[in-house]
């Protein structure tokens, strides 16, 4: 997702807005349960919905 930053933003805020308050506890379970470049993937993930994660629901 590196060379898409646009779909790195867009999937990670659908993310956010599906799970809610638990979109970095899931996302951080699927990054445990992965390998190689998907962890990596999910880490990204991670990243970028860490700041929502503070705002209220």
């Amino acid at each position: 997702m590196n060379d898409r930053p646009d779909l790195e933003e867009a999937f990670s805020a659908a993310f956010h807005e599906a799970f809610g308050g638990r979109a970095v506890e899931v996302a951080e379970s699927q990054r445990d349960q992965a390998d190689g470049m998907v962890r990596a993937r999910w880490q990204q993930v991670i990243d970028v919905i860490l700041p929502f994660a503070a705002l209220p629901a």
